[in-house]
């Protein structure tokens, strides 16, 4: 499973590492020995292997057939934190949900790249006018391949009025001029090192660590805020007739219950807050930790 994640991390498609986990002849979770996409995407989503536990995912539709439907909002459904020991740290669930969102953003936009090309050049070529991605066009003819704007491909020269975009004039661009380009900007890699050190170590050390100290203060609010809320839960009084009480007592006591309630109240929010800035947190950090992985794969 950890292997999974890293490999996802790294950039590898759930499709390259089905392939991968079949070629070492790694079963699955079940036993079996095909692995698909769907069940290492299943996997990476899977809050249990952070340590959390969702429930009520599914539920009995008809208590005579015992079907199971898919909770899809009809019923509610309850999230225990750390349920469980971890098999993946959270950080790295969180910055693999992060990723994925990421990932699907940029399948959704055609002009950013796409990941799980086996063409080293696919995604990787951008136009220098309108800022997508050049899109491989194989001529059989003339056993000739070109790379040309997607808003060029996209757009025809009849189309040109107000509700179409403009269409792009980016030159073609031969695959064999694009190879030697890639090779001469790969050339300059070892001049570059250092400046590529320094990048990652800014990376790191700076907006990654700066994250990872606000994730860590985030925690420690939630475990307080989640103390105190299991303090007025063993404070609720039991629904027992109390005796030998005066109506001055009956109204304090109703006054008391009524600010611990609110206090609750206002605690639930505010976790729900911080989970909603921790979110945003491990987003922003798959960012920075994709951006250095680039680098230390280039060192």
């Amino acid at each position: 499973m950890r292997r999974i994640y890293r490999a996802f991390l790294e950039g590898y498609s759930p499709k390259m590492i089905a392939d991968g986990l079949m070629e070492d002849g790694i079963c699955t979770p079940s036993g079996g020995e095909k692995w698909y996409p769907s069940t290492v995407s299943s996997i990476l989503e899977n809050e249990k292997y952070a340590g959390d536990l969702l429930m009520q995912k599914w539920y009995v539709e008809d208590y005579l057939t015992h079907k199971c439907v898919k909770n899809s909002g009809e019923k509610p459904q309850y999230f225990v934190e750390n349920d469980h020991d971890p098999i993946a740290p959270k950080a790295v669930f969180y910055q693999v949900q992060g990723e994925k969102k990421r990932r699907s953003g940029q399948a959704k936009d055609q002009s950013k790249l796409r990941f799980g090309n086996r063409l080293a050049l696919n995604g990787r070529l951008i136009c220098g006018k309108c800022g997508r991605t050049l899109k491989r066009y194989v001529k059989p003819d003339d056993a000739l391949t070109d790379w040309r704007c997607r808003q060029r491909a996209l757009v025809k020269k009849t189309d040109f009025n107000e509700d179409v975009p403009t269409r792009c004039d980016c030159r073609i661009v031969r695959e064999a001029e694009a190879q030697r380009a890639v090779v001469m900007a790969f050339n300059t890699l070892p001049s570059r090192r250092e400046e590529l050190v320094v990048q990652r170590e800014r990376l790191l050390t700076g907006e990654i660590g700066r994250i990872d100290a606000l994730l860590k203060m985030f925690d420690g609010q939630q475990d307080r805020l989640e103390e105190r809320l299991e303090v007025l839960a063993s404070q609720v009084p039991e629904d027992e007739e109390p005796m030998n009480t005066t109506v001055v007592d009956e109204v304090g006591s109703a006054q008391v219950i009524t600010r611990e309630m609110d206090e609750a109240a206002f605690l639930r929010s505010q976790i729900v807050e911080i989970r909603r800035r921790k979110d945003g947190l491990y987003a922003e950090r798959a960012e920075h930790a994709y951006t250095e992985v680039q680098i230390r794969l280039l060192l």
